[in-house]
């Protein structure tokens, strides 16, 4: 190892980073502010539907593991 390289602080980011309110941060640094609009309306979290197109009449619809999991 050089000196200079001894002398180099490690980078915060290395491990990973978040860009939160404007600026990167060390990710065991992130937080989501309660009233953030995200959070709040639930935009982050979302259920995608699978749907397959039946043999019989060709319409599409929910795979049976999806129409199982909503109660469909």
């Amino acid at each position: 190892m050089t000196s200079q390289e001894a002398a180099t602080p490690p980078d915060p980011l290395a491990a990973g980073c978040a860009w939160i309110d404007g600026q990167y941060v060390p990710v065991g640094a992130a937080r989501i502010p309660i009233l953030d609009t995200g959070f709040v309306r639930s935009d982050l979290s979302y259920d995608v539907v699978a749907v397959w197109p039946s043999p019989t009449s060709g319409s599409s619809r929910p795979s049976p593991r999806f129409a199982a999991r909503i109660s469909w």
